[in-house]
């Protein structure tokens, strides 16, 4: 696979092939994506890569061998409906589960005072379904990032001036269970 580097509009791919595969190479640098808007968040998860831009957009791509990614789709307007003023997508962290007809991702994007959570179901390389499944207000004042906590599923810990342990309410952990073994057809 690749290593991703952002700077402003531009996203550089590198290979990750050990040094003395490098050596054999001319150039490090793999390939070179021209993007729309300002980058303000990358995560890689199973296979994707996953960019938040500052126009309220994220686009997933999906990597493929030999250091290259093709677009997969784009979710315009990722925080319209919700009533959030804030349009950066600051932070991503996404959990990815399989399905028969493709891959679930579970995308959790950090505002200044929530932490939304979005489904999108990807099947023949392509965004078949997405939907924004809850918006929970944390409690952390100037977040700068968060984290899920590994060993359960529904806490995360937001991270700004201390450390902010967050629980999604029940009805929330209900409404996530939906699409946990959910498949659109």
């Amino acid at each position: 696979m690749g290593c991703y580097v952002s700077c402003a509009k531009t996203l550089q791919i590198w290979n990750d092939l050990d040094r003395h595969q490098q050596k054999k190479l001319k150039s490090e640098r793999m390939q070179l994506v021209k993007l729309s808007s300002t980058v303000t968040a990358m995560e890689r998860s199973e296979g994707y890569l996953l960019i938040g831009f500052a126009d309220d957009r994220v686009s997933i791509y999906e990597e493929k061998g030999a250091g290259s990614i093709e677009l997969v789709g784009s979710v315009e307007k990722w925080h319209e409906g919700l009533g959030l003023t804030d349009r950066n997508v600051l932070i991503i962290r996404t959990r990815s589960s399989k399905t028969s007809n493709g891959s679930r991702l579970f995308i959790h994007s950090l505002t200044a005072h929530h932490i939304v959570i979005h489904t999108v179901l990807i099947a023949d390389g392509k965004i078949d379904q997405h939907e924004c499944i809850v918006a929970h207000e944390h409690s952390m004042t100037s977040p700068v990032g968060f984290e899920f906590v590994s060993y359960k599923y529904f806490e995360f810990l937001v991270f700004g001036r201390g450390i902010s342990n967050e629980k999604l309410s029940v009805e929330d952990r209900k409404r996530m269970d939906a699409f946990r073994d959910f498949e659109f057809v």
